[in-house]
């Protein structure tokens, strides 16, 4: 109990308003998608996320450096954003939104918030909360992962809510200012299936020069 009490000690690892975060915190927990996705944006905004900074700290581990990439410190900004894995990794969901109905570009305020000025559940939202949980479980394992690995997931997942969301639609709830998000997904889906096909060069190895 006391190793866990030792959480309230650190300060964010980010400079964001108190408002801010209590906005993003009010819209996260309206999302009712990807839910273990959704957990850890929780634990993100609110800095209890593990990092080796902070078992460093807690004198849990020996070096707070990063596992992946062996920066000297892997706080929450390192970990989801700047570590070589995270940074080629939401390169690569910009890459997949650019031929989509929705392109954006996913810069370090997504990585840490989420896209800003969304409603709740809009495809973007739950396809940033499910790439962060991507980048959590390669740091978690200390293991990097293929993009193509990446790619087959938000694939399946995007196939999933396309139909969930149609669904939905099919029973008069279009009522949306930012269009359907089915067609969304269905363009996310496509996105990925192209990226997907032999020799684009957009789906080298993250080690690729």
């Amino acid at each position: 109990t006391s190793c866990w009490a030792k959480f309230n000690q650190f300060t964010t690892d980010y400079a964001l308003l108190p408002e801010t975060l209590e906005k993003q915190i009010i819209k996260l927990s309206n999302t009712s998608r990807a839910i273990e996705a959704k957990d850890l944006q929780y634990r993100v905004l609110r800095n209890t996320c593990i990092t080796n900074n902070k078992l460093y700290h807690m004198k849990i581990l020996d070096t707070p450096k990063c596992t992946l990439c062996n920066h000297q410190t892997q706080d929450s900004t390192h970990r989801f954003y700047y570590c070589p894995q995270a940074q080629k990794t939401w390169q690569l969901l910009t890459n997949i939104t650019s031929l989509t109905l929705r392109p954006h570009y996913f810069s370090f305020t997504t990585a840490i918030l989420n896209v800003m000025h969304l409603p709740r559940n809009h495809p973007l939202i739950i396809l940033t909360n499910i790439t962060r949980h991507f980048i959590d479980k390669a740091h978690s394992n200390s293991i990097t992962i293929h993009p193509n690995t990446i790619l087959h997931k938000i694939l399946n997942h995007s196939e999933i809510f396309a139909s969930f969301e149609a669904q939905n639609e099919s029973v008069g709830n279009v009522g949306r200012p930012s269009g359907k998000f089915s067609e969304i997904w269905s363009s996310i889906a496509e996105s990925c299936r192209s990226l997907l096909k032999p020799k684009n060069p957009q789906t080298l190895p993250l080690d690729s020069p």
